[in-house]
């Protein structure tokens, strides 16, 4: 092949029609029939991925074969879709498509004549960051940006040369010096330069002064402004998708408080200027994608200080209201408004204040901001103040102000702030003199609720059947089905009266048997404890708790190994918040074998799986061959046990396990364990680590109702746990409620540690004869419905990574 063709040939004349030609083989999820020349899917699917858009069908036309499209208008690449399903990186990707094509990859990226296999997203990044670097020397050492840009900045109170390094902006001076500048003289291929900056004409002429748009570290784009009078004040390079992340987010600092601003150069100053955290949006809406990305990268609350625009103060509300929606709906209460006042003409912003009053004043308007029940309280007593400085207020406008009060206060979600508000409320000198209190005003909200709830589903409904009628009309049956099925039940949620009257109707026998049926069943163990089969219970929780270093991961690997070969039908899955996947998968696997390899079993196991040898020789070898392929064969490619090293919050973890189990027979789910789980980090916030722990465990017994499963917890003893005689479910570390949510707990001691106790405890463990070597003792601390205090003796092969019930010798008594 030669590998000086451009990928843009490359991919135009060879790639894409040759993938094209065997795409159903490529894809076969979709399983893709040919009409004609194009490409139909026989299933359906969302490509957007979102609950509000249809599933359709998916296609792969000639003329783009490029691409996967549906009937939403949406489309993704195949080589983004590849990467996201397989977990590729792009090289990988186009290489795997490649070989299924029949041809050999192009080169992807060159630079100073070397040909490079670094992936595509770190050379769009290079190109991106070498961009910078130029503009900024633009900028700075040449005449013309220092006139053009430098006197545009120095209008805004910035001097060129006291820019701290940080202040990322520069000067294009037109685009054809930049390309050239990027091929010629960097060696970036031009396909790939083009494509990763794409910029619109003007940008390099009316728009010259360049800003980066870096968030979490990471350039994404860049944002050109404009020096002249000009429609659009703003260009960013195509592709830029500023909805994703905040301008300027990096890692969050200090008080974890983010201060979001509207333009780039505000937020730019203002950083410069000592202030943390400060973001911008661009003059956009503010994103759930925003906002999750500063809330994973440490953010606890977020102050809106918003340009003030004397004409505009509407469309300045609406922005207000719009941005608080957003953060509340993703779990943060904590948001807060600052008020910029009008320093000279018509607007005002974090510029002006600097350029004005000084920095220490926008300091003093970011740290007075009003929390966002406050805002709105205010918002709606100023309204009806307008009116009474005027004039009384008729009794009609009195009853209008309660409503809004009141529609207001279901609006806060959280307790503690819906208090706050209607204390603001009823402290009122005026509102007192109306002798409300804080009870009337909860039961009107209830009225209220109702009244409005039952409101909104009569006209989500009209609007449902008019959709559906008009696809009914075109002809399109399957699409108004689909839409009624996905539609219906939002519908029936919005009256909550309707959902309280079901708890006035009892069940018929065919319901309650034709539920039983449909939920996941417990779990048999293989264990017998006490004579009496160890069962895994479903729609509820087990814990397998033992002190710290007695195994308690060996015991969840045996009874997940067990579960997963007793339902063949069934994917058990593990979740390892301790160890990593493969050393897990090395553990299952020598548990699987059940057998002694030498010494180290592990070893042997971890030198076959990664280096491809092994010292064994004869029958251990052919085993350990043999033994290998049935397991990878049997459980994990099959999906019959799947192991996963996770650093999931419990929230993320609970959403993971529903999805798994909307999609996925799931028999059930081990978690290993609980001490090691975490709330996310906006709720974690101010409470106790037996509170957390509490809370994580109250989320899992709800999942387990919830979706039928059997979930099982490993569980830490605290210290005081010496021996056997200690073993009780109400020293589980760091958890007052997992004893009393639990079904069944299991406590456990490794006879290989050494015991500590009293001469009295230690006479009676003597007695009981329950420490021996090579076991485990094992004892029901709690069994709801079932016996308690059943105990036995678990033969344990520590090298093997198995426990057994033992096989008895005749003369041996049972325990």
């Amino acid at each position: 092949m030669n590998n000086n063709i451009s990928i843009k040939d490359w991919a135009k004349y060879e790639f894409y029609p040759s993938l094209f030609e065997v795409i159903d083989k490529v894809l076969p999820e979709f399983k893709f029939k040919k009409f004609g020349n194009n490409w139909i899917s026989y299933y359906r699917c969302n490509l957007k991925e979102e609950k509000d858009f249809l599933r359709s069908k998916v296609y792969v036309w000639a003329e783009s074969p490029a691409y996967l499209r549906d009937a939403n208008r949406e489309s993704i690449s195949i080589i983004e879709y590849i990467m996201k399903r397989d977990g590729l990186g792009y090289a990988k990707a186009v290489d795997f498509l490649s070989s299924k094509a029949g041809i050999e990859p192009n080169f992807f990226f060159k630079q100073n004549g070397e040909a490079s296999d670094l992936n595509i997203v770190n050379a769009k990044q290079a190109i991106l960051e070498a961009c910078m670097r130029h503009f900024y020397l633009w900028l700075y050492e040449s005449e013309e940006g220092e006139e053009i840009v430098g006197n545009y900045l120095k209008e805004k109170g910035f001097k060129l040369g006291e820019l701290p390094p940080n202040f990322e902006i520069g000067f294009i001076p037109s685009q054809e010096k930049l390309f050239k500048f990027l091929i010629d003289n960097k060696g970036f291929d031009p396909f790939l330069v083009r494509e990763t900056l794409k910029l619109s004409k003007e940008i390099g002429d009316s728009h010259c002064l360049a800003i980066a748009f870096r968030s979490g570290g990471v350039i994404k784009g860049f944002v050109f402004r404009t020096l002249r009078d000009h429609s659009a004040k703003s260009l960013n390079s195509m592709g830029l998708d500023n909805t994703a992340g905040f301008f300027n987010l990096n890692g969050v600092k200090g008080d974890k408080d983010v201060v979001i601003v509207d333009g780039e150069l505000d937020c730019l100053n203002a950083t410069a200027h000592g202030i943390e955290n400060v973001v911008a949006t661009g003059g956009h809406p503010i994103s759930h994608e925003q906002i999750r990305d500063a809330v994973r990268l440490g953010a606890k609350s977020f102050t809106l200080c918003f340009d003030f625009i004397s004409h505009e103060r509407a469309k300045t509300s609406n922005r207000i209201e719009a941005a608080i929606r957003v953060i509340l709906k993703e779990g943060i209460n904590r948001v807060y408004i600052a008020n910029i006042p009008e320093y000279g003409g018509y607007k005002s912003d974090p510029n002006r204040v600097i350029k004005g009053p000084g920095i220490e004043r926008l300091e003093e308007i970011i740290n007075s901001a009003l929390p966002y029940y406050e805002y709105w309280f205010q918002k709606i007593v100023f309204k009806f103040a307008d009116i009474d400085s005027a004039r009384d207020l008729t009794s009609r406008e009195v009853d209008d102000f309660l409503d809004e009060v009141i529609e207001t206060s279901l609006r806060i979600s959280n307790p503690t702030d819906n208090e706050r508000y209607i204390n603001l409320f009823v402290s009122l000198r005026q509102i007192k003199d109306l002798e409300i209190s804080y009870k009337s005003i909860g039961l009107a909200a209830e009225r209220m609720t109702f009244a409005r709830d039952a409101h909104a589903k009569e006209k989500d409904l009209k609007r449902l059947l008019l959709k559906a009628t008009e696809l009914q009309e075109k002809g399109e049956i399957d699409k108004a089905l689909e839409l009624l099925e996905d539609r219906v039940k939002k519908v029936i949620l919005k009256d909550k009266a309707k959902a309280y009257k079901e708890f006035q109707w009892g069940a018929t026998q065919k319901e309650v048997m034709q539920r039983y049926f449909k939920q996941p069943r417990s779990i048999y163990t293989g264990y017998k404890i006490g004579g009496t089969e160890l069962i895994l219970p479903s729609r509820a929780i087990s814990v397998i708790s033992a002190p710290t270093s007695h195994g308690k991961t060996a015991f969840l690997i045996n009874m997940a190994l067990r579960a997963a070969e007793n339902n063949p039908n069934k994917a058990i899955y593990f979740f390892s918040y301790e160890e990593d996947r493969d050393t897990m998968l090395f553990k299952a696997l020598n548990t699987f074998m059940d057998t002694n390899l030498g010494t180290c079993n592990l070893a042997n196991i971890r030198n076959y799986i990664n280096l491809g040898m092994t010292y064994l020789k004869g029958e251990k070898k052919e085993y350990l061959r043999s033994k290998t392929k049935e397991f990878f064969k049997n459980l994990i490619e099959t999906k019959r046990l799947n192991i996963h090293y996770s650093t999931y919050d419990s929230d993320t973890l609970v959403d993971a396990i529903k999805h798994l189990n909307n999609n996925v027979s799931v028999g059930a789910v081990f978690i290993d364990y609980i001490q090691l789980l975490s709330l996310p980090k906006v709720k974690n916030r101010l409470i106790s680590r037996q509170d957390e722990v509490n809370e994580i465990c109250k989320t899992l017994k709800d999942l387990a109702v919830e979706t039928g499963l059997p979930i099982i917890l490993g569980a830490q003893l605290n210290g005081t746990v010496t021996n056997h005689l200690h073993l009780n479910s109400n020293m589980i570390v760091g958890s007052g409620d997992m004893e009393r949510i639990a079904n069944l707990v299991l406590g456990f001691w490794n006879n290989n540690q050494k015991i500590k106790g009293s001469e009295v405890e230690l006479e009676e463990i003597k007695k009981k004869k329950i420490f021996q070597p090579n076991t485990i003792y094992a004892e029901i601390l709690k069994n709801r419905g079932g016996k308690v205090g059943l105990f036995e003796l678990l033969e344990f092969n520590g090298n093997e990574g198995t426990i057994k019930n033992r096989k008895l010798s005749v003369d041996e008594p049972i325990i």
